[in-house]
Protein backbone atom coordinates (compact mmCIF):
# COMPACT_ATOMS: atom_id res chain seq x y z
CA UNK A 1 0.00 0.00 0.00
CA UNK A 2 2.64 2.23 0.66
CA UNK A 3 5.54 0.93 -2.01
CA UNK A 4 2.54 1.40 -4.58
CA UNK A 5 3.36 5.01 -4.38
CA UNK A 6 6.44 5.15 -4.93
CA UNK A 7 5.85 2.95 -8.18
CA UNK A 8 3.26 4.99 -9.19
CA UNK A 9 5.87 8.26 -9.07
CA UNK A 10 8.87 6.39 -11.33
CA UNK A 11 5.99 5.24 -13.73
CA UNK A 12 4.10 8.81 -14.23
CA UNK A 13 7.60 10.62 -14.72
CA UNK A 14 8.48 7.40 -17.59
CA UNK A 15 5.36 8.71 -19.65
CA UNK A 16 1.87 8.15 -20.25
CA UNK A 17 1.94 4.77 -21.62
CA UNK A 18 3.81 3.07 -18.51
CA UNK A 19 1.53 4.42 -16.51
CA UNK A 20 -1.66 3.30 -18.00
CA UNK A 21 0.51 -0.32 -18.31
CA UNK A 22 0.70 -0.34 -14.41
CA UNK A 23 -2.68 0.88 -13.68
CA UNK A 24 -3.85 -2.39 -16.22
CA UNK A 25 -1.46 -4.31 -14.05
CA UNK A 26 -2.88 -3.47 -10.74
CA UNK A 27 -6.45 -3.84 -12.13
CA UNK A 28 -5.24 -7.35 -13.21
CA UNK A 29 -3.83 -8.55 -10.05
CA UNK A 30 -6.97 -6.97 -7.75
CA UNK A 31 -9.64 -8.97 -10.24
CA UNK A 32 -7.13 -12.35 -9.49
CA UNK A 33 -7.17 -11.58 -5.70
CA UNK A 34 -10.49 -11.55 -5.70
CA UNK A 35 -10.96 -14.89 -7.14
CA UNK A 36 -8.48 -16.30 -4.22
CA UNK A 37 -10.99 -18.79 -2.22
CA UNK A 38 -10.95 -16.45 1.02
CA UNK A 39 -14.89 -16.28 1.99
CA UNK A 40 -15.45 -12.69 2.28
CA UNK A 41 -13.98 -11.64 -1.71
CA UNK A 42 -15.97 -13.18 -5.10
CA UNK A 43 -13.65 -16.70 -5.13
CA UNK A 44 -14.84 -17.42 -1.54
CA UNK A 45 -18.57 -16.62 -2.44
CA UNK A 46 -18.05 -19.06 -5.41
CA UNK A 47 -16.42 -22.17 -3.06
CA UNK A 48 -19.27 -21.34 -0.66
CA UNK A 49 -21.84 -21.46 -2.89
CA UNK A 50 -20.08 -24.40 -4.56
CA UNK A 51 -20.28 -26.02 -1.29
CA UNK A 52 -24.63 -25.05 -0.82
CA UNK A 53 -24.98 -26.85 -4.13
CA UNK A 54 -22.64 -30.33 -3.03
CA UNK A 55 -24.91 -30.08 0.05
CA UNK A 56 -28.66 -29.01 -1.32
CA UNK A 57 -28.95 -26.70 1.43
CA UNK A 58 -27.24 -23.39 2.00
CA UNK A 59 -24.78 -22.89 5.46
CA UNK A 60 -26.19 -21.48 8.31
CA UNK A 61 -26.37 -18.00 9.01
CA UNK A 62 -23.98 -18.81 11.95
CA UNK A 63 -21.42 -20.16 9.69
CA UNK A 64 -21.30 -18.11 6.60
CA UNK A 65 -20.59 -14.95 9.34
CA UNK A 66 -18.03 -17.28 10.93
CA UNK A 67 -16.95 -17.63 7.08
CA UNK A 68 -16.86 -14.11 6.56
CA UNK A 69 -15.44 -12.89 9.63
CA UNK A 70 -12.41 -15.51 9.03
CA UNK A 71 -12.29 -14.45 5.18
CA UNK A 72 -11.83 -10.51 6.85
CA UNK A 73 -9.06 -11.17 8.87
CA UNK A 74 -6.68 -12.88 6.75
CA UNK A 75 -7.46 -10.11 4.44
CA UNK A 76 -6.18 -7.19 7.47
CA UNK A 77 -3.65 -9.70 8.12
CA UNK A 78 -2.16 -9.54 4.40
CA UNK A 79 -2.90 -5.41 4.60
CA UNK A 80 -0.97 -5.33 8.05
CA UNK A 81 1.84 -7.08 6.41
CA UNK A 82 2.00 -5.52 3.39
CA UNK A 83 2.40 -2.19 5.17
CA UNK A 84 4.79 -3.26 7.26
CA UNK A 85 6.94 -4.46 4.76
CA UNK A 86 6.78 -1.25 3.13
CA UNK A 87 7.49 0.44 6.09
CA UNK A 88 10.58 -1.99 6.34
CA UNK A 89 11.71 -1.59 2.79
CA UNK A 90 11.57 2.36 3.39
CA UNK A 91 13.86 2.33 6.31
CA UNK A 92 16.50 0.17 4.82
CA UNK A 93 16.52 1.97 1.54
CA UNK A 94 16.89 5.14 3.54
CA UNK A 95 20.20 3.82 5.44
Amino acid sequence: PIGIVGIIAKATGSGLSSLLSLIASISIMLGLVNLFPIPIVDGGVIIITVIEAIRRKPLSDKSTEVLQKMGFAIIMLLVVFATYQDILRMFIKNK
